[in-house]
């Protein structure tokens, strides 16, 4: 992937709140995303930090939504969706959170 430099640390945080306000998404998701972008570790921290502070990004409402939605959409079980969100670097503890809430 290319670089998109030219952009400001604001511009870039403004870009990502949009990418989260569009579908819920997980801290690794965001990471990735931020890679794109030529800024500092220092702006890339700052700016996860301002989306979770702007509850943009919570990664306790990401494990809810992706498993209860998976289940019921994609019909995955629970070992499908606890291996998928272990994937994406989702605690222990909010995996355990979001398949206990599954119902059947």
């Amino acid at each position: 992937m290319h670089s998109k430099s030219g952009l400001s640390a604001q511009e870039v945080l403004a870009k990502l709140e949009y990418y989260c306000a569009y579908q819920e998404r997980c801290h690794l998701e965001v990471w990735q995303k931020l890679q794109e972008y030529s800024l500092s570790s220092q702006e890339k921290d700052e700016i996860i930090v301002a989306l979770i502070q702007k509850n943009f990004l919570n990664e306790e409402r990401f494990a809810l939504v992706f498993a209860q939605s998976k289940f019921h959409q994609k019909k995955w079980g629970k070992v499908r969706l606890k291996n998928e969100l272990k994937g994406r670097q989702i605690a222990e503890i909010l995996i355990q959170k979001a398949l206990k809430s599954i119902t059947t």
